[in-house]
């Protein structure tokens, strides 16, 4: 927004705000001039101003889904321009012929590293059945090597969930799945804070929260797709198989964002990527990304 020339109003989430401060700190010692970058920390009232202010052209909303209804709602006929993320069921797709090396680490990556709130965070791994408890098997061997501790450790891998609220939405999922059905890193967890240990789930998890990795096995690459499609949820998609010709079979065919073949999360600044399904209303990223910023 900045880089299209506009003047901006940023609110920061009520639980993790230091970042957009420490974000107008810089821009102040940048000497970006006074009133292009505000920033208006708040809760509820702060944002229903904000949306109802005739002076506000576009608005994007980063978070849950409720709050991103809200803003869609008080926005919708107005002709303001509206882009919302919302987080989003990452899905895995491990075939028998998949490199293990690399969709192990892509998997444990995705699915513990930055597990407070990383809207394509990988929360679902559907694993061929031939190769499944191999595969489960060396994703305990990975996560038993995770640090878990200070976020401002440049050496931590896993750090605190950002609100009481997300510590019991963590709590109760996993409370909620049949016993022997979840294993947990046995960790030293801080005193102070909001923590949760990462967890693997084998059963169906409506939408896991916190480092929290669902699995679930297929036979079938037409039961893999039938399996990430009906996740009700707009998803991101890796996939994990030597073919070509199966990865972009599934590609065409996965109702996601974007989808990685043999890697998750790498992004390239010049391509576009967005909504599918629910997941994200607009574009992000290279030109597409840009629209949402600028006058027609």
């Amino acid at each position: 927004a900045l880089a299209c020339g506009n003047a901006v109003i940023l609110r920061p989430s009520e639980t993790t705000p230091l970042t957009s401060l420490a974000l107008a700190e810089l821009a102040g010692d940048a000497r970006l001039p006074a009133g292009v970058l505000n920033l208006v920390p708040g809760g509820d009232e702060v944002r229903d101003a904000l949306l109802a202010h005739p002076g506000i052209a576009a608005v994007a909303q980063v978070g849950p889904t409720p709050a991103s209804g809200i803003a869609a709602a008080a926005l919708a006929g107005t002709g303001r321009r509206v882009r919302l993320d919302l987080p989003s069921t990452a899905v895995h797709l491990v075939f028998d012929d998949a490199p293990v090396d690399d969709a192990v680490e892509g998997i444990v990556q995705s699915a513990f590293a930055g597990a407070a709130f990383e809207p394509r965070r990988g929360s679902l791994l559907l694993v061929q059945e031939s190769v499944a408890q191999d595969l489960l098997a060396r994703i305990k061997r990975r996560m038993a090597t995770l640090r878990v501790g200070d976020p401002l450790d440049q050496n931590t891998d896993v750090g605190p969930l950002p609100c009481a609220s997300r510590l019991a939405s963590a709590r109760a999922g996993v409370a909620a799945v049949p016993e022997g059905e979840t294993w947990s890193l046995e960790c030293d967890l801080p005193e102070r804070g909001f923590w949760f240990p990462p967890t693997l789930v084998t059963t169906a998890v409506p939408a896991a929260v916190g480092p929290v990795l669902a699995i679930r096995s297929f036979r079938t690459p037409a039961e893999a797709l039938a399996l990430a499609n009906g996740t009700g949820h707009g998803v991101s998609a890796g996939v994990w198989t030597e073919k070509g010709s199966r990865a972009l079979a599934l590609a065409d065919r996965l109702r996601a964002d974007v989808v990685w073949v043999n890697t998750f999360n790498r992004y390239t600044p010049s391509t576009a990527f967005g909504w599918h399904g629910g997941a994200d209303f607009g574009r992000e990223g290279g030109t597409g990304g840009l629209e949402a910023y600028l006058a027609s």
